[in-house]
């Protein structure tokens, strides 16, 4: 390093997701002096200069990085802080690139899968890529982290507010060339929120400056034990500062859903079978719009809605027999049919604008959630009692209503700034989220002529601060945060005559310790802190008839869970991840099936009834097989230990259990125009909390084709194949056993066609203020 001078120019240089850039060429000229000095960046991206008083130019350039300038006057020390590069975009035709980025990357509170690195990967819709992506489990419509169930998801770094069969279809808007990468957040840091003990999936999408326009044409038609038929289209604009993303999606038909039932009381024995064809028509949108003020500041608004009728009709055959002589002793036949329709709008809008060209960031967001549904449910049974000889000596027949309205309202709003400094790089922020909900529910009795209703209103504000900071030295990376929130809840039962009002405050530590061994391997440490609140279902104590002997209700007594989550990663030439993890949960609460010697009815009511342990290591192989053959590996063991502290379940429940799966790709021909897929999983069996689960799994096949140049592609799909996906439940209340078996029609064949119209990539990027987590307990 060249010294002439009394004073020094010094700063850091990093990349666009916060890591320190080492090796970086840095030169400074002065205005009336041409002779320039020249350094590089040490391991920690540190720079310095020592220069006499006046004028710079300052000039920063690395390989895959824009060059960038600034402008210094030289007074005295001049700490320039931390200066962030951008990645620079370079066209196919100009340059090929030989070197490969690892499919996949272990960063210190997330692991990324570059989706342009995938052979599998390309050609496929948002949702393929999902299923490939290693650590994700795809079914019945929901998107599962192996080990810890249900995941958010973000695209480019904001939460959606799209759950189930909406998300599906949004997904499938989405194309692979589109995607950058798939970042898979196990235990999020203290910057998202605290709700849920889900891991979070954040999508980034690939940045495109050209004006153009693109978009798709998809239909689907999906055979299972009855017929449905999707249609979708989406569309990505760009021109000049603005650039626009939508899509509309349309669908209708039916599933049919069974339910069978055990329970070995001591004087009889009850069997019973529900079989329901659940209907539904859904027709809804997306639209964003993204408006670039200047080269600094952006603005943009996001809508979503949905309009959904789902409808059942359902039988449910119920049966008693003495359990020593096998004589019938009772029975009950029930028809119902439900008339049900959803609405729901949302719309968010965001501001973001660049503090300086050190990488400080300010973003501020809102969202407003409007979410109405309506259903109605009539029943009629017809029950007989025998005698000890099994003849019929008693009918009675009923027909009763059950009727339920929902409103709910959501505003929320945020700010975040990300203010990089030489010795860290801050994150900072605040949310608040204002919840009202209303229900108006009733039962009617028609033949004895009686009446019950309710009108249960759910308030609840959360208010919210959290600071994360992140530093690297050498092969070391350390970040660590911390959330507080503070909840006030009110719930009040006008015909029970109940008013229940919370006031509670919570800190949320979150911690995170990666050392890169060498260019091979890396080891991360990670901590944090969740909290889990109960859904507004589950807060309404009144009573939902399935028939005259079982009802659901809902417990405003519930308290919120608390989860504690440890985990230590090893990841091996980016082919191997190496997971040892815990977890302790605080406050389980989930519906208890009531049942007692005395009589035959049913209540399945939510309580707080048990702390939950897990313990468990899994390994992850990705790795291809060939040139055409692509695979991952996922295999999990874990034991679980339950302390129950309700009086009317078992004091305490263990075991080990385990989980396998293996997902492959294969391309056919030499011109990666046609795919295949075989995919497996299988869970051993395995206890949770009140419930012993028997084995269960699912084998997957698939085939995709594309045509005209890839414009056009076809796929076929069958899923759960051998229909296995059947776990038996098993639990034990007051000492009597209950056995259940569900099956959702999951074995089904999809065949589906999507037309890509236009030559640009433009995406719109996703926003959304940030009311996922509260909205996510109403869908």
């Amino acid at each position: 390093m060249v010294t002439y001078g009394q004073y020094q120019i010094s700063g850091s240089v990093f990349d666009p997701g916060g890591s320190a850039l080492s090796g970086v060429n840095v030169k400074i000229i002065g205005h009336t002096d041409d002779k320039a000095l020249t350094s590089a960046t040490n391991s920690s991206g540190m720079f310095t200069f020592d220069t006499t008083p006046g004028d710079y130019v300052l000039t920063v350039s690395h390989h895959g990085f824009k060059t960038q300038q600034f402008n210094c006057n030289v007074s005295g020390n001049l700490p320039l802080g931390i200066l962030v590069l951008e990645e620079e975009t370079i066209g196919l035709k100009e340059v090929i690139i030989n070197q490969k980025k690892a499919i996949l990357e272990q960063k210190i509170d997330r692991y990324v899968f570059n989706v342009a690195q995938s052979i599998s990967a390309m050609g496929n819709d948002g949702l393929q890529v999902i299923r490939k992506t290693p650590g994700l489990q795809v079914s019945d419509n929901t998107i599962n982290l192996v080990g810890k169930g249900k995941v958010r998801m973000m695209v480019n770094d904001r939460l959606l507010v799209l759950t189930g069969e909406d998300l599906m279809n949004y997904l499938q808007t989405v194309r692979s060339e589109d995607i950058l990468s798939i970042e898979v957040i196990t235990n999020p840091p203290s910057k998202y929120d605290a709700q849920g003990n889900s891991g979070l999936i954040n999508i980034q999408l690939k940045k495109n400056n050209k004006e153009d326009f693109s978009g798709n044409v998809s239909t689907s038609y999906s055979q299972a034990s009855y017929s449905s038929a999707n249609l979708g289209t989406g569309i990505n604009y760009k021109k000049k500062k603005i650039s626009l993303s939508g899509t509309l999606s349309a669908g209708t038909g039916s599933v049919k859903e069974t339910v069978a039932e055990k329970i070995f009381y001591p004087n009889n024995f009850r069997t019973s079978e529900e079989t329901t064809r659940a209907y539904n028509k859904f027709f809804g949108g997306r639209l964003t719009v993204d408006y670039e003020l200047n080269d600094k500041a952006s603005i943009g608004l996001q809508y979503s809605g949905n309009k959904s009728a789902p409808d059942a009709r359902d039988h449910i055959g119920v049966t008693y027999f003495n359990p020593e002589t096998a004589v019938l002793n009772g029975s009950q036949f029930t028809k119902g049919a439900t008339e049900s329709t959803v609405n729901y709008n949302n719309l968010g809008a965001y501001y973001a604008i660049k503090l300086d060209t050190l990488g400080k960031k300010l973003s501020i967001g809102s969202d407003y959630f409007a979410y109405h549904s309506s259903r109605e449910r009539s029943f009629n049974s017809l029950g007989e009692n025998y005698s000890t000889e099994g003849i019929p000596v008693e009918t009675a027949r009923t027909e009763a209503d059950n009727w339920g309205k929902q409103d709910i309202k959501i505003f929320t709003g945020n700010v975040d700034a990300e203010l990089p400094y030489s010795w860290a790089k801050l994150e900072i922020g605040g949310k608040g989220s204002f919840i009202n909900n209303q229900n108006n529910i009733g039962f009617r009795n028609l033949s004895a002529d009686t009446l019950q209703s309710d009108r249960f209103r759910y308030k609840e504000n959360i208010y919210a601060l959290y600071a994360t900071a992140y530093k690297k030295f050498g092969k070391w990376e350390f970040k660590a945060g911390l959330r507080f929130e503070t909840t006030a809840t009110e719930g009040i039962s006008i015909s029970l005559g109940q008013s229940n009002k919370k006031y509670y405050q919570s800190l949320f530590p979150s911690a995170f310790i990666s050392y890169s061994i060498n260019d091979n391997q890396n080891i991360a440490l990670n901590y944090n802190r969740r909290i889990n609140r109960p859904s507004y279902e589950a807060l309404n104590p009144f009573r939902w008839y399935l028939n005259l002997s079982s009802y659901r209700s809902g417990n405003p007594f519930l308290k919120p869970e608390s989860i504690d989550n440890i985990e230590i990663t090893h990841t091996y030439k980016s082919i191997w991840i190496s997971k040892l993890y815990a977890s302790k949960t605080s406050n389980w609460y989930e519906r208890v099936t009531y049942v007692s010697p005395e009589n035959a009815m049913q209540a399945y009511v939510y309580e707080n009834y048990a702390t939950f342990y897990t313990v468990g290591i899994s390994e992850n192989h990705s790795f291809r097989v060939s040139e055409i053959w692509e695979s991952d590996n996922q295999l999990s063991a874990y034991y679980n230990y339950s302390n129950i502290r309700l009086k009317v379940l078992q004091g305490e429940t263990k075991g080990f259990s385990a989980f396998a799966s293996t997902n492959n790709s294969f391309t056919l021909n030499a011109s990666k125009t046609i795919f295949a897929e075989l995919n497996y999983w299988y869970q051993f069996p395995a206890s949770i909390t009140q419930y012993s689960l028997s084995n269960f799994h699912q084998l997957d096949i698939g085939f995709k084709c594309s045509l005209f140049n890839k414009k056009l592609q076809l796929g076929i799909n069958g899923s759960d194949i051998l229909r296995t996906n059947t776990p038996r439940i098993v639990g034990y209340t007051n000492n009597i056993r209950q056995e259940y078996r569900n099956y959702n029609d999951l074995r089904r064949l999809v065949i589906s066609l999507t037309y890509k119209f236009g030559g640009g990539k433009v995406k719109a990027n996703e926003k959304s203020g940030g009311n996922e987590a509260e909205t996510g307990r109403a869908l």
